[in-house]
Order: structure tokens, then C-alpha cells, then sequence
């Protein structure tokens, strides 16, 4: 964000983002666009959860040459020396992007410490069906038999990125939540309305429009002001431009949205 100290961390970005918080819409929004700006999203990415990726490999290479010797080495069976690893590894992370929960692990022992960090890593880059878990990879590799550190290294590097922008997307998320959640979809809708009269855009199916949660909302407003209205376009939110017939509608592309 072009006018605001750039945050060297979470923690510093968190005070900013409870800072800001609005109980108008319109600032709600307005802090919304600037966090998701193209140039803020790749400066989280670039300059804070990438690098401490890198930084969390390297210190688990390390590790793993320390603790196996060779990338040959088996790892079933290894479950202790695997977390102390891990554990390293993921309190040099936070050490970078959050440092309150590597600072937290003082007085823990190991396994409390591992437990501490796979838990907040997880939750921290939202790991799921779609962003692979950290304790599930290096749990399960110490259960396979033909384990090797070499599998291990090379699926913690290839991790990297996805992580990465596992951890922005999640940011995404807390950014809504703080500044955007706390409003009723139909608060948000309303507010809306406005703007897609302005737009040359009318509500083509109320009961759609008038069941879309706040995510969906936050499309609705995205397509207004960006012309990003998805692979389903307009059309999925129950919209279409105003003299339009419905078999005759076209996704509402940003060129439409100049023009309109």
C-alpha cells in the first residue's frame, strides 16, 4: 500500500489492519482494494512469505543432511528426528513473518514446541483439501518404507511457492473478516445496488441475488470496479445489463464496464 509504512511482517501488517478498520462501507472497501492491489499482493508474496520459505528450506536441508547424512538415507521409522527438524525449520519462518508465535515456543519442550508450530503453520496457510498440510507430509513420509531424505527435500521445495501464496490467499481471508464480515450480506447488497444501476446492470433473478453470501458479494463488488466477474460472469450472481433478454446475455466484461 502505496501510502502506508510497508509492513515487515504479520504482526506489523495485523496493527494496520485493525488500525483501519471502519464501520463505514465504504472505507471497508476501500482498505479491501488496497490490500488486494496488485502491487500489495505481490509485495506480500515477494518481500515477506516467499523469502521466509526460502529461509525455512534451507534451514530444513540442513537439518535433514545433519540429522541423515545422505540423501539416500531412509526416513521411515524417524518420526522423533523428523519433527526436531521440522520444528527448526518452522521457527526460522515465524521468526520472519510472525514472530510472537516462534517467540511463543520458549519453555515448550519438543514435542510441545512441534505441535505448537505445525498447528499455527497449517492454520496459517490454510491447509486443506487444496494447500497440502505440513505435519501430513512429514508424518506420512516417516511411515512409508521407501522413504528417502531426497523425496522429502524435494517435496519440501516444490512446496515453496504454493505455500507461499497459500499464506497471501489466507490474509485475503482475514482482511474480509476483519473489515468486511462483520456487515449482513444484506447490508452489503444494498449497498451495492447503487452501483450496479450505475453500471447499467440490473438484477435479472432476486432470489439468487438476494441469497449470495459475502464472498459472492465481494465478486459482485470486484466485477464492478475491476471487471473481474469470473469464469461464470455476471450472470451467476443473478445479473444481467440492462436491456438485455436472457438467452441474449453476454458475460459483462470489463470492456462493457467502460463503456457502460
Amino acid at each position: 500500500m502505496a501510502d502506508k509504512k510497508k509492513p515487515k511482517n504479520l504482526e506489523e501488517l495485523f496493527e494496520q489492519v485493525r488500525k483501519e478498520r471502519s464501520d463505514d462501507l465504504d472505507k471497508s472497501f476501500n482498505y479491501y482494494d488496497k490490500h488486494t492491489k496488485k502491487e500489495n499482493q505481490n509485495y506480500l508474496f515477494n518481500n515477506i512469505f516467499n523469502p521466509a520459505q526460502d529461509k525455512m528450506y534451507q534451514t530444513l536441508k540442513k537439518g535433514l543432511d545433519e540429522a541423515f547424512k545422505d540423501d539416500e538415507a531412509k526416513v521411515h521409522g524417524k518420526s522423533a528426528d523428523m519433527k526436531k527438524v521440522v520444528a527448526k525449520g518452522l521457527k526460522d519462518y515465524f521468526q520472519s513473518v510472525d514472530p510472537g508465535v516462534a517467540k511463543a515456543v520458549e519453555g515448550m519442550s519438543e514435542d510441545e514446541a512441534y505441535e505448537h508450530l505445525v498447528h499455527h503453520y497449517d492454520a496459517h496457510i490454510g491447509a486443506g483439501k487444496d494447500v497440502p498440510s505440513i505435519r501430513a507430509l512429514a508424518e506420512s513420509y516417516t511411515k512409508d518404507k521407501d522413504a528417502t531424505v531426497g523425496d522429502i527435500k524435494r517435496a519440501l521445495s516444490g512446496l515453496r511457492e504454493t505455500h507461499a501464496q497459500a499464506a497471501v490467499d489466507n490474509l485475503n481471508e482475514h482482511v474480509i473478516n476483519t473489515h468486511l464480515a462483520s456487515y449482513r450480506p444484506i447490508e452489503i447488497a444494498s449497498y451495492l445496488k447503487p452501483k450496479l444501476e450505475k453500471a447499467g446492470i440490473e438484477i435479472q433473478d432476486k432470489v439468487v441475488f438476494s441469497k449470495l453470501g459475502i464472498a459472492e458479494l465481494i465478486g459482485v463488488y470486484t466485477g464492478l470496479e475491476k471487471g473481474e466477474w469470473g469464469k461464470g460472469g455476471y450472470r451467476q450472481y443473478g445479473l444481467k445489463k440492462k436491456k438485455e433478454s436472457k438467452s441474449s446475455a453476454e458475460d459483462y466484461s470489463y470492456s462493457d464496464k467502460k463503456a457502460a
